[in-house]
């Protein structure tokens, strides 16, 4: 997986209106190659600083979409942002769930039927 994260502040009782614009980059990328997912969230205890992340199937998809105009909209979005918005281009090797936290702790741990973790010894 590859992804795109960015972390900025609004301004003062902008949050909103940040919001729709990223709204308005994220929905065109759902029909963009390689896309896989995008989620913006609101910092739990600073509701002016918001999280946007895309998710991308290969690097190539990704490169691609950084040279997209919809890219350059959101760094005109990044531009309104309340102080120096922070991006990171993370590319994941490999992305692991309860198999290898069984494998690590030697399968002590496992979910029940009701999705609850409990002490499988």
């Amino acid at each position: 997986m590859y992804q795109l994260a960015l972390h900025l502040k609004s301004s003062a009782g902008k949050t909103h209106e940040m919001l729709q614009a990223l709204r308005s980059v994220m929905l065109p990328a759902e029909f963009e190659v390689g896309f896989m997912s995008c989620h913006i969230y609101v910092e739990a205890g600073e509701p002016d600083s918001l999280c946007y992340q895309e998710d991308w199937s290969t690097q190539n998809d990704l490169e691609r979409a950084i040279r997209s105009v919809r890219f350059g909209r959101l760094l005109a979005v990044m531009e309104t942002a309340a102080g120096s918005p922070t991006l990171e281009v993370r590319l994941i090797s490999e992305t692991r769930g309860w198999d290898y936290i069984r494998l690590i702790r030697g399968g002590s741990h496992a979910r029940d039927g009701n999705g609850d973790i409990h002490d499988a010894g």
